[in-house]
């Protein structure tokens, strides 16, 4: 993992597209090196895991009344799968929401962990690059491995994203930085599972242990029937909601 507070500090230097632009709108795949979203000075080595000059395939995702005048936030999935693309139902919550999606191809479950981490914040780098987006409005989150992989993620890089959707699958903490643990509780965090997900006491023990830690900004979401799957489009926007601060609800 030394390599990647590289990939950390290569974002600093991005800076959100000028408003003049009109970048495209729809579902569409986009594909860029790390040298591409960051520059060549800039780009950051990580490895044999992720060359600075190999392509990396996204699958986006950006409503149609995009509008620089109301920037949307940006949403950046990890997936247990080969595929990115937005799950069935979610696109009219993404839409409502004001968020542009992102999600890196061909980097499913078996995929190195430090390329997986690497992509989603390059990811983010990217629609930041392309697009002007609203600041505190960067989620990241993942379903399965790749929501354990989202919590890793914010362990290791708090400064990076605003708050994570952890769906099926979350890492218990082992943050003992008391300054990391800080920004984090600065950070919004949803735990989701359903009652018929075989990682639902699992999700449990890790939502609690961010409890422990004092990051209360968090919340557990178990819902009635649901396995080991991504929510559909109301439970979803629910989450959202939460990371939004729009609604603050009891923990249980």
């Amino acid at each position: 993992m030394k390599c990647i507070p590289l990939l950390f500090a290569a974002i600093i230097f991005v800076t959100s597209a000028s408003a003049q632009e009109a970048p495209r709108t729809g579902s569409f795949e986009a594909s860029a090196s790390l040298e591409q979203i960051f520059g060549a000075a800039e780009a950051p080595d990580v490895g044999r895991a992720l060359p600075p000059d190999k392509p990396i395939q996204f699958q986006l995702y950006v409503p149609s009344t995009y509008d620089p005048a109301n920037p949307p936030g940006v949403f950046v999935y990890t997936s247990p799968m080969r595929h990115g693309a937005v799950p069935d139902g979610w696109e009219g919550v993404l839409d409502e929401a004001n968020l542009i999606w992102i999600s890196a191809e061909k980097s499913g479950n078996g995929t190195p962990d430090v390329r997986r981490m690497s992509e989603a914040i390059a990811a983010l780098a990217l629609v930041r690059k392309d697009y002007v987006t609203a600041p505190g409005r960067s989620y990241a989150s993942g379903l399965s491995r790749g929501g354990q992989i989202t919590s890793l993620l914010v362990e290791y890089f708090p400064d990076v994203f605003d708050g994570a959707l952890f769906v099926c699958g979350a890492e218990k903490l082992e943050v003992s930085d008391e300054a990391a643990l800080a920004k984090m509780a600065q950070r919004r965090f949803v735990f989701l599972t359903g009652t018929q997900d075989f990682a639902r006491f699992r999700m449990r023990d890790a939502y609690q242990a961010y409890l422990d830690a004092g990051l209360e900004n968090s919340t557990f979401m178990e819902i009635s029937g649901m396995d080991h799957r991504n929510p559909d489009a109301e439970d979803f926007a629910e989450a959202l909601t939460f990371l939004d601060n729009r609604s603050v609800e009891e923990n249980p």
